[in-house]
């Protein structure tokens, strides 16, 4: 959808009460005018979060004025784990690095959350990541880390179930304790489960159809089609309201 149609949706869902957006992809800076969205998304009065992969640096100058948080993403401690994790994004790991550092030392009134997936892949080397930021120059104290359990929601749901990447929530639970003993200078450190993902988002697809997030056969999260929001906002946004899976959590994004 244009800019202008997103507006006038994103204004009718404020209305209702929607008070924060998160911009993500795919990749959300390869979109042609995504900073006069952030501008016009700020106007209407809500709190924007940008979520990007970190390999656009370059491009970040026109958005972050209207910008509240960044949130970048991080999965290994070295070139080889991340770059499995990114399935095959070799040059990923230098990139957000330098992004991250970017950030702190250019946007430093933006909040900004570093974004962590455990899976089976990667969970011996989450804990050695907050070493890697040290070395890098980034400051710990300046940041948010974030830490989500993989889960199987989307188009890898096959991949991600099968192909020796999921963790139970003990392994999860266990990742997360190491995390911090050994990072101990990270003081803002919070968690995400794959069970705490049911409800907690309204999601929103480039068509605008809206989406929220309940539980499959197997209890694992999935995206459940409410409707079209455009072709008939009130029906679907009453649609949306009785759905046992509309996010409620008001805190969110804040």
């Amino acid at each position: 959808m244009s800019n202008e149609r997103w507006l006038v949706l994103l204004e009718q869902l404020s209305f209702y009460g929607t008070k924060s957006v998160i911009i993500t992809g795919g990749e959300p800076l390869l979109r042609r005018g995504l900073h006069e969205l952030a501008r016009g998304i700020k106007q209407i009065g809500m709190r924007v979060t940008l979520s990007t992969n970190g390999t656009f640096k370059d491009r970040l100058a026109p958005i972050m004025p209207f910008v509240d948080d960044i949130g970048l993403p991080i999965d290994g401690h070295t070139h080889e784990t991340n770059a499995v994790m990114r399935r095959g994004s070799i040059n990923h790991f230098a990139k957000v690095l330098g992004t991250i550092k970017h950030v702190q030392e250019t946007y430093p009134s933006t909040k900004l959350t570093v974004r962590t997936v455990i899976s089976a892949k990667n969970k011996d080397s989450v804990p050695l990541i907050g070493g890697a930021l040290k070395q890098f120059g980034i400051d710990p104290s300046r940041l948010r880390w974030k830490f989500y359990q993989i889960s199987p929601e989307g188009t890898r749901h096959d991949e991600t179930v099968n192909g020796g990447w999921m963790v139970s929530r003990e392994v999860f639970d266990d990742v997360m304790n190491r995390v911090r003993e050994q990072n101990p200078e990270f003081k803002d450190i919070t968690c995400l489960p794959v069970e705490k993902s049911i409800k907690r988002y309204l999601l929103l697809d480039p068509a605008g159809n809206a989406l929220v997030l309940g539980p499959d056969a197997q209890g694992f999260p999935t995206q459940i089609l409410i409707g079209d929001l455009v072709a008939d906002f009130d029906l679907v946004a009453e649609e949306l309201q009785r759905s046992k899976y509309f996010p409620t959590d008001i805190t969110h994004g804040v």
